[in-house]
């Protein structure tokens, strides 16, 4: 099977909320995001294929 690596690449952009108990620990967390495709000229980091 040939790899869709670059020919795939979405950018995140949303909200989180991380909420921690008296301990440090994380409570749940709630996100919104959405993925939004972008061409290989738009890329901000440059890391290997997985």
């Amino acid at each position: 099977m040939e790899s869709l690596w670059p020919a795939l690449m979405y950018r995140t952009h949303g909200n989180e909320l991380w909420e921690f108990d008296d301990t440090g620990l994380i409570k749940p967390r709630d996100m919104s995001a959405n993925d939004i495709p972008i061409q290989a000229s738009d890329r901000r980091y440059f890391a290997p294929a997985p």
